[in-house]
């Protein structure tokens, strides 16, 4: 990821070919499989497959350690993703958010998302900022679909997962 460890980098942009489901990696083929419909991902070859365990509420991807070890009291972060649904989440909202935390304890501090609604036909953008009210906290970065009445199995797909200091061309944006 720009602008943070990159101990998570390869976990989150490019993807790699991975899975996330229930914290643990799994492989699954590359997005020209048809089976993730013939669309090619938006940076590199590989997409990651996010997939809810149990039915009903959210399920996510999320960098660990956060991103950004230290921020900057008044510095704008930039959250992107380039997601896409699968069948079962076609036209539903997927999240970003950017969380910021201080301390040991992780207490929460700020936090800011915006949402997209992801369609099987194409990868579409998100993207959120923050602007970091203390220096020294940390930064993290998710993506997520939050379903009520979402079923287990569900997915979407994720790329390119990103934060980066200074403006972007995403705004923040409700729905999540």
């Amino acid at each position: 990821m720009e602008g943070g460890s990159q101990g998570n980098a390869a976990a989150l942009h490019g993807c790699s070919s991975e899975e996330v489901a229930g914290g643990r990696l799994v492989l699954v083929p590359s997005a020209s499989d048809r089976r993730f419909h013939g669309v090619a991902p938006p940076d590199g070859e590989h997409v990651v497959r996010v997939r809810a365990l149990t039915p009903g509420g959210d399920f996510a991807i999320d960098d660990s350690p956060d991103t950004i070890q230290s921020s900057v009291a008044g510095r704008r972060y930039t959250a992107a993703a380039w997601v896409k649904a699968t069948e079962s989440t076609n036209g539903e909202l997927v999240c970003i958010g950017l969380r910021e935390r201080a301390g040991s304890d992780g207490e929460p501090v700020s936090d800011s998302y915006a949402a997209g609604i992801a369609t099987v036909g194409e990868f579409r953008e998100v993207g959120t900022f923050l602007v970091a009210e203390g220096t020294g906290n940390r930064i993290s970065v998710h993506v997520f679909m939050d379903r009520e009445e979402g079923g287990e199995g569900d997915a979407f797909l994720a790329d390119a997962i990103s934060i980066a200091e200074g403006p972007g061309g995403v705004t923040s944006g409700g729905g999540c």
